[in-house]
């Protein structure tokens, strides 16, 4: 272990790591960098964001300096070491990326993984309806009123926590700027980031992105009402079933690793469940937690969105028909969902980024749509 500081004087801790996958090896920092949000749920208190670093000893690939540095931005619910770290056979999309030469880096906003998450261990602020299924009798002997009764944060506090991080990352790496990854909540996360900071982001990768929504407008502050949402193992696991209809779609074991993973970066989720029995994974209720058309329109990085076939395509398609960058992508992938990542098809989704991040291309081309097979094969969608 060891302690540093970074412009600003923010304390940074790192917890040095040695991973490998075949014969590779990967060294894995984990980053703690001090966030004092002025918008969201947390005005005024020093945070600590949650950052995970991977690096490949012996690269297979070669990345041009101006593209190589990557950063991870979760979706609503799973940490980012679970996400995109999974270890578990060859699940790591970090670890693919860092395999290929890239600087890979991944945050875990507020609410989530390594990450601070005020107010969320007092069981007493989590979605009553939820209190009532999954806390009471082990947790809770009744329901209780919420002891901070607002929603965790915004996205408005969610963009300004990327923006302490991503400026920690250039800082760190001497780069004019880096290209992101946004998977489901995390479109809106990375995209309106990306849109109010152009200079800051060099390509634009979203998977299975929440659509811009011109309903709702993000907001500086939480509404009233909870703070914590919980998932159970049970109740993601049939839900995940429900998409699963390819053969080999999901490997055997897939589901207890990623669960495994979480309750390792949740160790007070952990502990709610009934004895015996797996814990919740919790995750922040966040007021508006949207980007909007204007802000896809406003979007000059290239982007690639890729979705699978059993993850309503056509709404996840949506940021990319509404993206102003002039050079896009859409991808479909068939035989995958929502959790293609955790799926048979992950190298579909690998591959794409990998081309994209660094040539600027899917299939040697900068803008268009396309389809991938059961089998991999490529071609144009019509």
């Amino acid at each position: 272990m060891k302690l540093h500081t970074f412009s600003g004087g923010a304390l940074v801790l790192v917890l040095l790591g040695v991973s490998s996958l075949s014969a590779q090896e990967f060294t894995k920092d984990d980053l703690f960098v001090a966030h004092t949000p002025t918008v969201g749920g947390h005005v005024g208190m020093t945070l600590p964001l949650y950052v995970r670093h991977v690096t490949a000893a012996n690269p297979a690939g070669e990345v041009a300096e101006e593209n190589r540095v990557v950063l991870f931005i979760h979706g609503g619910t799973t940490p980012v070491a679970a996400g995109y770290d999974l270890d578990f056979s060859d699940y790591s999309w970090m670890e693919a990326l860092a395999q290929e030469g890239f600087d890979v880096w991944a945050m875990d906003q507020t609410g989530y993984g390594g990450s601070a998450r005020p107010f969320m261990d007092d069981p007493c602020n989590v979605d009553p309806e939820l209190q009532d299924s999954l806390l009471v009798g082990n947790v809770l002997e009744a329901t209780c009123s919420a002891h901070h009764p607002t929603n965790f944060n915004t996205i408005r506090g969610e963009w300004e926590e990327i923006g302490t991080v991503v400026d920690h990352i250039l800082d760190e790496t001497g780069a004019d700027s880096l290209s992101m990854i946004g998977w489901s909540a995390g479109g809106p996360r990375a995209g309106g980031y990306t849109s109010q900071n152009p200079d800051k982001v060099n390509r634009l990768f979203l998977f299975a992105p929440s659509a811009p929504n011109a309903e709702r407008q993000p907001v500086d502050s939480p509404e009233e009402g909870f703070t914590t949402t919980l998932r159970d193992k049970q109740g993601f696991g049939e839900s995940w079933a429900e998409d699963t209809q390819c053969e080999g779609q999901v490997e055997e074991g897939a589901l207890d690793a990623y669960w495994e993973a979480s309750m390792t970066w949740d160790p007070i989720g952990a502990t709610w469940g009934p004895e015996g029995q797996p814990g919740y994974v919790r995750g922040p209720v966040r007021t508006n937690a949207v980007w909007t058309p204007d802000m896809a329109a406003a979007l000059q990085a290239p982007l690639l969105v890729i979705a699978g076939e059993f993850d309503v395509p056509e709404t996840r398609r949506e940021s990319y028909e509404q993206a102003g960058s002039p050079e896009k992508v859409f991808v479909l992938v068939d035989c995958a969902s929502h959790f293609m990542l955790w799926e048979k098809q992950r190298h579909a989704l690998h591959d794409a980024s990998i081309e994209w991040l660094r040539d600027g291309t899917y299939q040697g081309e900068s803008s268009g749509a396309f389809h991938v097979g059961e089998n991999g094969d490529v071609g144009v969608l019509n």
